[in-house]
């Protein structure tokens, strides 16, 4: 009798342990912050836009924040700095919070450490994993600008390495996965890691993670990935040396105008997907409009309104010299998710047959120079 009781005992004190000490608290010590308060940005129930903001208290790095939405939520933590370069050097802090879950935060907003319930302690055992198989990336070229390197310079050795980065963090992150489809935390690893393979994860998800507090974070990264997915298989049509998808959209007159009525007439194609809510689309006009002056005999351009409402487009176009072909996309079709568009401004360079010779994303001096060498 007395083993027994012992037994139940133990089973009862180790239960104990096994939960939460403080469900629905997230609190911690985190070094090197400035100023007295972390904000929370709290996003909706949906997890499709930002809901809040809350105010946390800073007691010499030291904080408690008591969770109180009854649906899961993401929270980031930054230091409210007030827009100090000290502020926005420390990084941040995200949350995929469940209520009952208890999140105790240690280390930096750089390097955080995470303790509390077992879905913390799962997430900082990969985490640490993580940071040690794949570099800093940020800081190894923050280092590089602070030396006087130009962004120009190092764009293209960041972004090679940034995919590296990507494929290390896949490889490490997959065999949890597999191994725990039955965790909630495994959700959050493939939603933050696994970009549109996500969706072969949460396929494999059992029913009670599926249909549990997570639910609607899986409906909607679900629907962020395929959407992704669809963009990066349009996106792999879209390669030069591909025939440019054809289209019919109104112009500012109200008239059909479809691009495959301006081929072969000997002049090459500009298509301009642009908004006048757009600084850097603004910005390439004078260079657009000084090469449409010398060049026009050469080329045409389609400058192609993406976003906007009509009645502003129109009033932009009244008010700007710009003596072009102007269409707008309503949406219907949605003839930048035909092109993959994942950006503003975004131009294309066809040849006379429709063909596309050049893509560019972003307002980059350079283009024009190349155009113009087209064009000559």
């Amino acid at each position: 009798m007395k083993k027994l009781f012992a037994l139940l005992c133990a089973s009862a004190i180790a239960a104990c342990q096994s939960g939460p000490r403080h469900p629905n608290r997230i609190s911690g010590q985190l070094d090197s912050i400035p100023g007295d308060r972390l904000l929370a940005f709290v996003v909706n129930e949906d997890f499709t836009a930002l809901d809040r903001v809350d105010t946390i208290r800073l007691d010499n790095g030291r904080f408690r924040y008591d969770f109180k939405y009854p649906t899961a939520r993401i929270l980031t933590l930054f230091p409210d700095g007030e827009g100090t370069r000290e502020a926005s050097v420390q990084g941040a802090i995200e949350l995929l919070f469940i209520p009952g879950e208890e999140a105790v935060l240690g280390g930096t907003l750089k390097a955080p450490r995470f303790d509390g319930s077992a879905f913390f302690k799962e997430l900082d055992k990969i985490e640490q994993q993580l940071r040690s198989a794949v570099p800093n990336l940020e800081e190894k070229y923050q280092k590089l600008l602070e030396a006087g390197a130009s962004q120009d310079s190092i764009a293209d050795a960041y972004t090679k390495e940034a995919e590296e980065n990507l494929k290390k963090q896949k490889e490490i992150v997959r065999p949890y996965l597999l191994a725990h489809p039955d965790k909630n935390i495994s959700v959050y690893l493939a939603a933050k890691y696994m970009d549109t393979e996500l969706l072969d994860c949460f396929d494999r998800l059992p029913g009670h993670i599926k249909d549990g507090p997570l639910a609607n974070f899986i409906r909607t990264t679900s629907t962020r990935a395929r959407e992704e997915k669809a963009r990066q298989e349009v996106a792999d049509k879209i390669q030069e040396g591909n025939p440019a998808p054809d289209f019919t959209l109104k112009d500012h007159n109200g008239n059909d105008f479809t691009l495959s009525s301006i081929y072969n007439q000997g002049k090459y194609i500009l298509l301009d997907f642009w908004g006048t809510w757009c600084i850097w689309c603004i910005k390439g006009i004078p260079s657009m409009q000084e090469t449409y002056t010398t060049y026009k005999h050469r080329m045409e351009i389609v400058s192609i309104d993406c976003n906007d409402k009509a009645e502003d487009w129109k009033a932009f176009l009244a008010n700007n010299r710009l003596p072009w072909i102007h269409v707008r996309n309503d949406g219907n079709p949605d003839i930048s998710g035909r092109y993959g568009i994942q950006g503003y401004p975004t131009k294309l360079i066809l040849d006379p047959a429709g063909k596309i010779v050049k893509i560019s994303v972003g307002e980059d001096p350079k283009f024009y120079e190349e155009l113009k060498d087209l064009l000559k």
